[in-house]
């Protein structure tokens, strides 16, 4: 395993939120959660971990997507993929899942369940509407065998703050965290945070990137 480094493995992030991983936890292993993980790979922040020998917990609700996502680790039994969504109750919703988007056969990338997140595109992205199962984190973690978490990453599409808030970063060990904020208020990310002993490292337009 130590054979990959941040200067030869394919750069999977959407910016250099990669890099920030590998230096921050270097040749250590753990497990990662992976909230919002799409096809596993594109634009993913965890990818990488899973390469290195990472177990991890990922999350995607879009079916199409999680197709991609389960064959990228049918032969990983470290790796979890579970086919839910992230809300702030359990149940039945409706996904508003995305087409292609960076025009490289990705799907579902802009998914979502709030109306403001679709509006936030204008009209110029197209949204077919899925059945979705809805869990919280609690109802999450009774489903998985992984309990505590050192890297998480958050990227669901306008309910990043909520489910941010339903975790405990302390007991579940979170040594770093990403979330996606885009253009909302990231202070009130950042004291929920400040609670579990966690400080801003650093932002891009995209996501704050959170270590303890």
């Amino acid at each position: 395993m130590a054979a990959f480094t941040s200067k030869v493995m394919m750069r999977y992030s959407q910016n250099n939120e990669q890099d920030i991983i590998l230096a921050h936890f270097g040749a250590s292993q753990g497990t990662f959660l992976d909230l919002g993980a799409n096809d596993g790979a594109t634009l993913s922040n965890s990818r990488a971990l899973a390469l290195l020998g990472w177990a991890g917990v990922c999350v995607e609700p879009s079916p199409t997507a999680f197709a991609k996502l389960e064959a990228l680790y049918a032969t990983n039994k470290l790796v979890e993929t579970h086919n839910v969504g992230m809300c702030e109750g359990n149940g039945r919703s409706i996904l508003h899942e995305s087409g292609e988007h960076l025009g490289t056969g990705d799907h579902a990338l802009l998914s979502t369940i709030k109306p403001t997140e679709m509006e936030r595109w204008g009209g110029t992205v197209t949204f077919t509407p899925q059945e979705m199962e809805c869990v919280t984190f609690v109802e999450l973690l009774k489903r998985s065998e992984y309990s505590t978490f050192q890297f998480i990453t958050i990227d669901i599409e306008g309910l990043d703050y909520e489910v941010l808030t339903q975790i405990d970063l302390r007991a579940v060990d979170c040594r770093m965290l990403i979330v996606e904020v885009n253009e909302r208020d990231p202070q009130p990310y950042i004291d929920y945070c400040a609670q579990y002993g966690m400080s801003l490292k650093t932002r891009n337009a995209e996501n704050l990137i959170l270590t303890r």
